[in-house]
């Protein structure tokens, strides 16, 4: 890894959008861009040398986390506010956040920035060893804020702190730095934030400040091409994309490539599609670091902490239903593991002693080996098991070098392995599918491939949870509702299942997959029709030509007859 002004790679595999980020430039608008700095042991140096470069000119707003001892009386804000142009003051709760001013963390509070952008003070929620303020804390909210906008930065300091939280604002799309650890005083923090993979620069303390307002006054200077150009030369990256890294973004959805790639742009300094096209070209380096950029992955333990109590429920009912003792799930897109941890804790609560007795497979997939590389370390750090319940906390994992580790019973369910969804054979006789946010990132050819596939691959009566921003769409007489809010379903009995075509899972999808007009249904389809089928065959035959199926959740499935009061085509809707 070059330790000058170059750019570096990202991670892992997907996440899920907010729906309040920013999609401009804050500066353009008129705001200060907000940059997050965590700092540590050493970091008071490291602060003074970043901030000694910061021009005073309404571009920057810096919100700064240094753990400090929770009873020592900080001199912080005055230390720093010796060598800035900047103004330099202790954050307040609910302060607006001004340009060219530095707001420092207080004593023994965590900080985050929320709507406005405003200052968001807290007491720290877990007593232990841990540092204060979490740095992870503030880079989470920062993220989900400002979503690409979002810059970190990681400087001096021991531990991890910050590493986890480097990775949320990377898989937004954001920008992040960290102090060459060469420099740093203590290389503890710079080290483990750049073994996530996701830093864009290993710069000096001194040096952050100039290429920070650089990155910011680049993304000014990007200009469009034609339409026409432009789509050539984005399928002309796809297809290098395919050709170095063996994975076909065709269908995965533009818009969220393209933002990779203008970052990529950035980074590098190029003003047109067209001169990255030929960077990437020549390059194949490129073209892996812009396939770790755009596999985005966010996870935490037992996210969305409602979805996994209805999870638990219902996983509850399907055991005591279970004639055989064998449970087998499946994590399609599992980035870092977390998510598969807490699933094998539900399982272990649900089983208890009788755990012996069962054979549990849970299969956690994913396209970034970086990612998986992580999930099968299994060693977190404090701020990343903020979710886990403590009773949870305590009886499944183990405090090892300041990283919680699962414990061997809890590791050995779980099977970490390189898929590819949109190409992959799936796992079969599967009781339960997770797929959280990784759907909302394919668009509607892929997702009508996969929807099919999940349903094969789970067992009659299976559970499929998906993220609270995707559905199962036009596939609802594939998977009844259990839980609308947060995306639980169940599966439906649609008769014998047959293996599907091999061609149904070779390197997607053109329209050999998609039943067109004028091709033969084969003899299992003709003596197995559809439930839909049969369904509109017995509405014509017993009530009335003109008729409308609809399922459960009131959506329109089928029509049949030119109805006069109803203004829609005969079919599938």
């Amino acid at each position: 890894m070059s330790r000058k002004q170059e750019p570096q790679g990202s991670t892992s595999g997907p996440t899920e959008l907010s729906p309040q980020k920013t999609e401009t430039r804050a500066a353009d608008e008129g705001r200060p861009v907000v940059v997050a700095v965590g700092a540590s042991a050493g970091g008071l140096e490291a602060l003074q040398e970043l901030f000694k470069q910061v021009k005073a000119d309404n571009t920057f707003t810096f919100v700064v986390a240094q753990h400090l001892s929770p009873t020592y009386k900080s001199m912080m804000v005055d230390l720093l506010a010796k060598g800035t142009e900047l103004r330099v003051t202790a954050a307040a709760h609910g302060e607006t956040l001004e340009a060219d001013t530095i707001y420092v963390c207080p004593p023994n509070k965590n900080i985050a920035i929320v709507d406005g952008p405003r200052i968001a003070l807290s007491e720290p929620n877990i007593v232990t060893y841990g540092p204060k303020p979490s740095i992870d804390l503030l880079f989470d909210s920062l993220s989900e804020l400002m979503g690409p906008q979002a810059i970190g930065v990681v400087l001096s300091g021991t531990g991890s702190d910050g590493a986890r939280g480097i990775r949320t604002i990377k898989s937004e799309g954001g920008l992040t730095f960290v102090q060459d650890p060469d420099e740093a005083k203590y290389n503890g923090m710079p080290n483990s934030a750049i073994q996530t993979a996701s830093i864009d620069f290993v710069l000096s303390a001194s040096d952050i400040a100039a290429e920070l307002a650089d990155q910011v006054h680049s993304q000014n200077r990007l200009s469009p091409e034609g339409n026409k150009d432009e789509q050539a030369l984005y399928d002309n990256i796809l297809e290098k994309l395919r050709v170095v890294n063996g994975v076909d973004f065709k269908h995965y959805k533009s818009s969220t490539i393209r933002r990779r790639i203008e970052r990529r742009m950035a980074l590098h300094k190029l003003s047109s599609l067209t001169d990255y096209n030929n960077f990437i070209q020549r390059d194949a380096s490129e073209a892996h670091l812009l396939f770790k950029n755009i596999l985005i992955g966010v996870t935490s333990f037992f996210r969305d902490a409602e979805a996994f109590e209805v999870i638990n429920k219902q996983l509850g009912k399907l055991v005591s239903a279970k004639p055989a003792k064998t449970l087998r799930i499946w994590i399609p897109g599992c980035s870092t593991g977390e998510e598969a941890y807490s699933l094998a804790i539900i399982v272990s609560e649900l089983l208890g002693e009788g755990i012996s007795e069962w054979k549990i497979q849970i299969f956690a997939t994913d396209i970034d080996e970086d990612a998986l590389a992580l999930a099968r370390k299994g060693r977190y750090p404090e701020s990343s098991v903020f979710g886990i319940p403590e009773n949870y906390r305590n009886k499944y994992f183990r405090l090892e070098s300041e990283h919680y580790v699962p414990v061997k019973g809890l590791r050995e369910m779980v099977i970490f392995s390189r898929h590819d969804l949109s190409q992959d054979p799936p796992f079969l006789r599967l009781d339960l599918i997770t797929c959280r946010n990784l759907l909302i990132y394919f668009d509607q050819v892929l997702q009508r491939k996969v929807m099919p596939t999940f349903h094969y691959a789970l067992n009659d009566g299976g559970l499929l949870m998906l993220g609270k921003s995707e559905s199962i769409g036009q596939f609802s007489t594939y998977f009844r509702t259990i839980n609308n809010r947060w995306r639980v379903y169940t599966t439906v009995f649609l008769g014998a299942k047959s293996a599907p075509a091999p061609r149904d899972f070779r390197p997607m999808l053109e329209n050999d997959s998609e039943r067109r007009p004028g091709i033969k249904k084969s003899a299992s389809e003709s003596a197995n029709p559809p439930l839909r089928d049969v369904l509109v065959e017995k509405f014509r035959t017993h009530l009335f030509p003109l008729s409308v199926l609809i399922n459960e959740g009131q959506d329109i499935v089928y029509s049949s007859g030119k109805n006069p009061y109803l203004m829609r085509p005969t079919g599938e809707a």
